[in-house]
């Protein structure tokens, strides 16, 4: 999810018994103060999967209401950051951005198998292009998995035929 999304995020918008988190609204912060703004795009009101892990960290307390982060009110953008900065100082800073962690929940369901259609839809973007190019990132495994699997497509092409078929011409189809 977006930050803004996240930091829009209430207690109502989690279903945890099928554990998808449903976005929303936008947060934005014009100075300093929240603002809750409809979703970013058309196609930012949906359903996130959520890891199992995650909802028993969330622990929602009985009758809550309001934000997950912050309560019955969001958080101001200077409580975010020193939130996020706390958060950081357990993290490599230079992996631990909101942006990259929105990119890596993307790249890894690609890696699983999940179709790019459907991870659109989890972005909430409205071209899958958008997210393929720009949010899901080929990592050095997989690259050196498709070399491996082009080298065995290229031994298969290049072996010799077979003596019944080298006295024989070829049609153009």
């Amino acid at each position: 999810m977006r930050r803004g999304e996240v930091l829009g995020l209430c207690w109502d918008d989690m279903t945890f018994s099928i554990k998808p988190i449903y976005a929303r609204r936008n947060m934005t912060y014009p100075p300093n103060q929240p603002s809750i703004t409809s979703a970013k795009a058309e196609n930012g009101i949906r359903q996130v999967p959520v890891d199992g892990n995650l909802i028993e960290l969330l622990d929602r307390p009985a009758h809550a209401k309001g934000y997950a982060i912050g309560g019955r009110k969001p958080i101001t953008l200077m409580v975010y950051r020193w939130m996020y900065e706390k958060i950081q100082k357990q993290m490599d800073p230079r992996e631990a951005t909101e942006h990259v962690l929105r990119h890596s929940s993307l790249t890894l369901p690609d890696a699983a198998g999940v179709e790019p259609k459907t991870l659109r839809r989890i972005a909430g973007h409205g071209d899958f292009m958008i997210t393929m190019n720009r949010h899901v990132h080929g990592r050095e495994k997989e690259i050196s998995a498709a070399g491996t699997k082009l080298s065995s497509m290229m031994d298969v092409t290049l072996e010799p035929l077979p003596e019944e078929a080298k006295g024989q011409k070829t049609s153009a189809a």
